[in-house]
């Protein structure tokens, strides 16, 4: 495998025992979330200043900065995740791992890979006030019939279809 052929953002690793392929989060998306997480906390933080000034203020003007402060941790963990999260892929003859790291994000899981008879890769649009924001979803059909989402939010076709390929090669399916 030539380094030319792997889609920008994507490693992959041979390592004998098992095959390895990581994908990094890394994305303009991810600069524009950290600049306006910076924003956030710059308004939260005048907001809680001019609120504490405040000598009578209601019980509920006094914790209504609380669901700022909430937000903007959410914002921030985001932003983080976002630049310096990857996920990634191992697969054994066993077992198919997949983790998000070195942050915790939802997604995880381990699955039994004899159990899986084919990868597919599902399109989905979201639509949005400026047009149509389209994402890919890697998934696995198990044996039992069930269908099991593996990656989501892939934003380019090409980032799927890479590791669907490796993946069916690997395990033969």
């Amino acid at each position: 495998m030539t380094k030319q052929s792997l889609p920008p953002q994507i490693q992959r690793y041979d390592h004998g025992t098992h095959l390895e392929i990581i994908r990094s989060w890394r994305s303009p998306y991810a600069w524009f979330l950290l600049v306006f997480s910076a924003l956030w906390w710059i308004v939260t933080t005048e907001v809680i200043q001019n609120t504490s000034m405040i000598e009578e203020i209601s019980l509920i003007d006094r914790y209504l900065p609380l669901i700022f402060v909430i937000a903007g941790l959410l914002c921030s963990y985001s932003a983080l995740a976002a630049l310096f999260n990857r996920t990634y892929i191992n697969a054994h003859p066993a077992k198919l791992v997949i983790k998000h790291a070195p942050l915790l994000w939802p997604g995880g899981k381990t699955l039994d890979a004899t159990q899986i008879i084919e990868f597919s890769i599902r399109k989905i649009n979201k639509h949005h006030n400026d047009g149509i924001l389209t994402r890919y979803t890697l998934m696995a059909n198990t044996r039992s019939g069930r269908e099991i989402k593996l990656l989501s939010n892939l934003p380019h076709r090409r980032h799927a279809a890479f590791i669907k390929k490796q993946l069916e090669q690997y395990f033969q399916t």
